[in-house]
């Protein structure tokens, strides 16, 4: 029971981090955007997009570490994630409309910065959860594998 509780509180900082370059690329695009030095700015934009590049394989190697309680439903948590990642692709492209009708490119980078706060505050939620808090023991009559 230790090992997968050490794993999932390294892959929460990790998500958190990467949530971090999304705001940290968002604001130095706006500082690009209104005229700010590239000298200063394109390496503050490339770092943060390094860092967000990380976020996928981290969010899924933290579905993973949960979902072994339930290895016989590993499909289904992944198939959930994929519904999810789908809807929130949707959703960008809807909001991402908006956004960039409203302010333009600034919009576009204002609207990456508050979704990364939201995605921070819900990993900042699961690192504040009890360890195992999130995975409950499967339903009764139901073995894990």
């Amino acid at each position: 029971m230790v090992q997968p509780v050490r794993r999932r509180l390294a892959r929460l900082p990790a998500l958190l981090v990467t949530a971090c370059g999304s705001i940290v690329a968002g604001a130095g695009l706006i500082a690009l955007n209104h005229g700010g030095p590239p000298l200063a700015f394109v390496p503050l934009v490339l770092g943060g997009v390094f860092l967000e590049a990380g976020f996928t394989p981290a969010a899924l190697a933290y579905l993973a570490d949960e979902s072994h309680a339930f290895a016989r439903d590993r499909g289904l948590f992944m198939g959930l994630y994929s519904v999810i990642l789908g809807t929130g692709q949707l959703l960008g492209n809807i909001l991402g409309g908006i956004f960039a009708q409203a302010a333009y490119f600034d919009g576009l980078a204002v609207l990456t910065i508050l979704l990364a706060v939201v995605a921070m505050g819900s990993i900042a939620l699961l690192i504040a959860s009890p360890a195992g808090a999130l995975v409950r023991s499967p339903a009764p009559g139901r073995r894990s594998a």
